[in-house]
């Protein structure tokens, strides 16, 4: 699971929750802070421990852990690198998940969305690009689902589009299709 924490002090940190054998503590990620030296080295400090388990079993948040928020679950979404944003479904933005719209082209930038407001967001903004974990394909090209009907994923622009004339196309997301459709590779015949 990937959380946002707030601290005491007014400070944020987001990152992957993992538990840390040697300590018994879960905290943030298996990495570290890299803190320069006086004298030009740098040392590597672990990022804070969150949890530590009471002598009843039960998990407890350290003194000076405001609140934890789930950002995002590994088990529903697989993470995107940079370069694949184009078929990101949602991105991270400061712990909160946001529908991708699509790219702003050429401005480094990305339209994104909740139910009310659409905005455009720097991509440095973003912590993570993620692809809900689906059986339905990722790869441009046409398709058929199980009732015959054909649907189209395009390279460009993100989601599925029907290629009935009767049916308004608007772009289906992955999990739609998943749910729905159970599409396959179009026979080529």
């Amino acid at each position: 699971m990937h959380v946002r924490v707030w601290i005491d002090g007014g400070g944020a940190l987001e990152g992957r929750l993992v538990f840390d054998k040697k300590s018994g503590y879960v905290r943030l990620d298996n990495q570290s802070f890299v803190v320069p030296g006086d004298n030009g080295s740098e040392v590597g400090m672990p990022l804070p421990a969150l949890f530590f388990r009471n002598e009843d079993g039960i998990w407890c948040p350290l003194r000076g852990i405001q609140f934890i928020k789930l950002a995002w679950d590994e088990r529903e979404w697989e993470q995107l690198c940079p370069d694949d944003a184009d078929v990101a479904e949602r991105v991270v933005i400061r712990g909160r998940m946001w529908r991708v719209v699509g790219p702003d082209e050429g401005s480094g930038r990305v339209w994104v969305c909740d139910n009310s407001t659409t905005f455009s967001v720097d991509s440095g903004m973003v912590s993570a690009y993620l692809r809900a974990r689906s059986s339905a394909p990722v790869y441009p090209g046409f398709y058929r689902d199980k009732n015959g009907a054909y649907w189209l994923r395009l390279h460009q622009q993100p989601g599925w589009y029907c290629l009935d004339p009767n049916v308004v196309s608007e772009a289906w997301t992955h999990g739609h299709m998943d749910r729905w459709t159970c599409v396959h590779a179009a026979d080529p015949r």
